[in-house]
């Protein structure tokens, strides 16, 4: 029943055998890693002062993560959220379209891209003549699809079906910024429907919803329902991220 492995790491006593142990699960099931005690001198020692163990050096972990096939995280909040959308949702086959209706988001998740090395999906040809349709001529058609802040739940169902069930489209980030007429509540539902509409697909959907109690409770319907939803778009790409990486190693190792 378990879906992904989480680890916690302070020192590691045989990098061979643990290289051997990971490279036989991750064909099988992802396993992400939150090395401690690796970035700094005072981490070290606090590693030294927790367990006795002897911390790698940051370049060493990721030399060593690299080998094994795991994902490495850098916080504890990532941690969680990374374990989240690989426990729920599938690896992508292929470059990403992140939809908003927040100019603001989407430069948040384009900064979050840059800094991780990823490159969204260009939307070009007939998908971009359906996202044009749904951004009205104030938005953008481009990547991250800039729905404006007059969307409605229309625009993004539009926009989303679009996305979906375009070849090119390896799996989408809906980003939700509340307005006077867009209603989270509602987003979350049509998020859902179009999830298992299309889920033999096999491409995954992770939601953002930021704002107040109305989005708290959208993200935790969804995530109820097996789609990874959080409150910041840098959390979403990095969700998406590590779907990403997935993919890479599964076609490496498998």
């Amino acid at each position: 029943n378990t879906k992904v492995i989480a680890l916690y790491i302070e020192g590691l006593q045989s990098k061979k055998e643990f290289i051997k142990a990971c490279q036989e699960v991750v064909p099988k099931k992802p396993i992400i890693a939150l090395a401690a005690g690796s970035e700094s001198t005072r981490g070290k020692s606090a590693a030294a002062a927790h367990t006795g163990s002897t911390a790698l050096t940051s370049e060493e972990y990721d030399e060593l993560f690299k080998e094994a096939g795991i994902i490495r995280v850098r916080t504890q909040q990532e941690f969680v959220d990374v374990a989240i959308a690989l426990s729920m949702q599938p690896p992508p086959k292929g470059e990403w379209v992140f939809i908003t209706n927040g100019g603001g988001s989407g430069v948040l998740a384009t900064d979050e891209c840059a800094r991780r090395g990823l490159d969204l999906l260009e939307i070009k040809g007939f998908l971009k003549q359906q996202m044009m349709a749904a951004v009205g001529p104030l938005g953008s058609p481009l990547n991250p699809v800039d729905l404006t802040g007059m969307a409605t739940w229309r625009d993004y169902k539009m926009a989303m079906e679009a996305a979906i069930t375009n070849p090119d489209v390896g799996g989408i980030v809906v980003s939700v910024c509340p307005t006077s007429i867009t209603y989270p509540e509602k987003i979350a539902v049509i998020i859902y429907e179009i999830y298992k509409k299309y889920k033999e697909l096999g491409k995954p959907i992770i939601a953002q919803f930021q704002g107040g109690p109305e989005c708290e409770r959208a993200n935790n319907w969804l995530k109820d329902r097996g789609i990874p939803s959080y409150l910041t778009p840098e959390q979403a790409v990095a969700a998406m991220a590590a779907l990403s990486k997935y993919a890479e190693i599964k076609r490496k190792f498998s």
